[in-house]
């Protein structure tokens, strides 16, 4: 292989592993937010719910 070939294959294999690590990351940010989400309109609802009680 040429140098400048070893260059371009490693360079490619670096952006479609960090392709891999962004759509993961972005994955795993998405489903945080979903649980926050989750979390906080569950304890909106029981604060409602206390709320009402009284």
């Amino acid at each position: 292989m040429r140098p400048a070939g070893l260059i371009c294959f490693f360079h490619e294999s670096v952006s479609r592993l960090h392709d891999n690590v962004s759509r993961e990351t972005r994955n795993y940010s998405e489903r945080m937010d979903t649980i926050f989400v989750c979390f906080f309109r569950n304890l909106e609802g029981q604060q409602y719910a206390a709320r009402q009680r009284y």
